[in-house]
């Protein structure tokens, strides 16, 4: 049980550490960590709908449509009927948003690997360890 509460404990803390510095990192370009994410997700899915990004964000479809909002009004994104379900909405990057996403990923990319330096000897460990609880925790969310 000890052992649990370690890995739990320094997962989190990691969290933390990671957030904050991530905050940190995105308040350069005037972007949120989850604004940041919605940008790649939707360059990533194009015309994803509104409950898809969602999902893909782990928010609210409420929360998702206040994020959606201000990232229309900044030019980010343009948002669409689906010709074929008039209530569902399609969500495209517009030319400044697909510049700022790209910008913004070539830097953090970078920054990512400054930050993960010091780990590069078990990197590929670390990253299988990673995806095996990612599923895991995963599956649990979902029972």
């Amino acid at each position: 049980m000890k052992t649990s509460s370690q890995i739990y404990d320094i997962l989190m803390e990691n969290y933390l550490l990671l957030a904050e510095s991530d905050r940190q990192f995105f308040a350069r370009f005037h972007l949120s960590q989850v604004r940041y994410f919605a940008l790649l997700h939707i360059s990533q899915y194009p015309e994803i709908s509104l409950t898809e990004l969602s999902k893909k964000l782990l928010c609210t479809k409420g929360n998702t449509t206040r994020i959606i909002q201000g990232m229309v009004t900044d030019g980010f994104l343009t948002v669409t009927k689906d010709q074929d379900d008039k209530r569902a909405m399609k969500l495209n990057l517009t030319e400044k948003g697909m510049d700022v996403y790209q910008q913004v990923r070539r830097e953090f990319d970078e920054f990512n690997q400054h930050r993960f330096a010091g780990v590069r000897a078990n990197s590929e460990q670390l990253l299988a360890l990673n995806t095996t609880l990612k599923a895991r925790l995963g599956n649990n969310l979902k029972s």
